[in-house]
């Protein structure tokens, strides 16, 4: 048996809301708008995967040794080929492309074939755009990353949705002191 999975980012309920506004207010409606439940990072994108390359990956994924990070996502975009818009960090943070890196390595040593092509972190907001349009003003959301997760893509009568299946939490970074952690969001 096969299921479509992804490692990814999940958003906080409170940032879905204030970048689902902002889209709205930035880039307009449209009948392509991702639903806001289903905003994340795609950290990997295994595709579809069988119950033993699953068991090999969950046998190794929580021993992921990463820490905790803010990412700025400050920038929108537009790719022509999957006709998406999109936010992003202009500055990707070391520890979300190591983090990609890892999910990445230990998916393939999984027997999961991954895409090698470069780390690109994104919150896909609008998909299938006919035509692109400008946004008004820049996005600004600061996103903290405590866990990972394992999510599973169902597509349904009203369109997919993603599932978190399993999560996997970071590690506090132990040179950060509480005032620092609280100042980053991280607590």
């Amino acid at each position: 048996m096969y299921q479509a999975l992804f490692l990814g980012l999940n958003i906080d309920p409170d940032h879905i809301l204030k970048i689902a506004d902002w889209r709205s207010n930035a880039l307009g409606y449209s009948s392509a708008d991702v639903k806001p439940h289903n905003f994340h990072v795609t950290l990997a994108f295994l595709g579809q995967v069988t119950s033993h390359q699953l068991d090999a990956l969950l046998e190794v994924l929580p021993h992921i040794n990463w820490l905790e990070f803010t990412a700025h996502f400050d920038h929108v975009g537009y790719w022509g080929k999957p006709k998406i818009h999109f936010i992003a960090p202009s500055i990707i943070p070391d520890e979300l492309k190591q983090l990609a890196k890892q999910c990445q390595t230990l998916s393939r040593k999984a027997g999961i074939q991954i895409e090698k092509r470069e780390y690109r972190p994104h919150i896909t907001l609008q998909r299938k755009i006919k035509e692109p349009v400008t946004a008004l003003y820049q996005p600004s959301f600061r996103l903290s990353f405590k866990e990972f997760h394992l999510f599973e893509s169902i597509s349904t009568a009203t369109g997919v949705e993603y599932i978190i299946r399993e999560s996997f939490p970071a590690h506090p970074d132990p040179t950060m002191s509480v005032r620092e952690r609280i100042s980053k969001g991280l607590l």
